[in-house]
């Protein structure tokens, strides 16, 4: 079975250029990572927001708007999370078989399994 590639989307790309242009470099994992606390983080401060000093100046249709725009950007962070659960589980599931059959291997040639 093929490992699963994840591909990265143009903007992602844009990203992980700016940020090795600027000398560091960052993996998928820490770009995805980064992406879902900036998603949280905008929606706990406009939840702060919202429940502080908005609150007298949302009404009617704007108040709507705003929760839905904090409601997306919860839900974007609670997606970015489960993307995240998904390819860690598919990485330590590979590492296992990969293990299995590494350990397999060098039982059928009569010697103990060498540790990494």
């Amino acid at each position: 079975m093929r490992p699963h590639r994840y591909r990265q989307t143009k903007s992602a790309w844009a990203i992980t250029g700016m940020v090795i242009g600027c000398g560091m470099a960052l993996s998928p994992d820490k770009v995805r990572r980064w992406v879902g606390a900036l998603f949280l983080l905008a929606a706990v401060l406009m939840l702060i927001a919202g429940q502080t000093f908005l609150k007298a100046k949302l009404h009617d249709l704007a108040f709507v708007h705003y929760w839905l725009i904090c409601f997306a950007f919860t839900a974007l962070a609670g997606m970015t999370a489960w993307l995240d659960l998904r390819i860690v589980r598919s990485k330590s599931r590979e590492e296992q078989r990969r293990l299995i059959e590494k350990t397999l291997q060098e039982a059928r040639k009569g010697r103990p399994p060498q540790r990494e």
